[in-house]
């Protein structure tokens, strides 16, 4: 589930703050959120000229940009894989409910984009 924007809105905030506990605690619920918090850091990129907070968010969208880390994540994501491959209407069924999850989850970008691959596979 993703978290509301002011959330997110609020920890990126927090990461400017000149207390470390409470810069620290930003960075790692940032960091939590990972993908979810992609479209909000990347927005705050542009506007951010503080040196510190500007580096932490680089930093936060870096990791953004690696291989999986999260088993749970990677575990989905062949998940995916594997009900692409069954292509079956159950679950092409499954694929479009994930496909309709947070913009910015990995798990939703790859649903669509199995349907995708589905979709075009079905047409002759």
């Amino acid at each position: 589930m993703r978290p509301d924007p002011e959330t997110i809105t609020r920890f990126i905030v927090d990461l400017a703050s000149e207390k470390f506990a409470v810069r620290n605690r930003a960075f790692q619920e940032l960091s939590r959120l990972g993908e979810l918090a992609g479209p909000e850091l990347q927005a705050a990129l542009a506007k951010t000229e503080a040196l510190e907070p500007r580096q932490r968010i680089e930093g936060l969208l870096k990791r953004l940009e690696g291989p999986l880390q999260e088993r749970e994540k990677i575990r989905n994501v062949r998940a995916i894989e594997v009900l692409e491959e069954i292509g079956t209407p159950q679950a092409k069924s499954v694929l479009e409910t994930l496909a309709k999850g947070a913009a910015a989850a990995r798990e939703t970008e790859e649903a669509k984009a199995s349907l995708e691959r589905l979709n075009a596979r079905a047409m002759p």
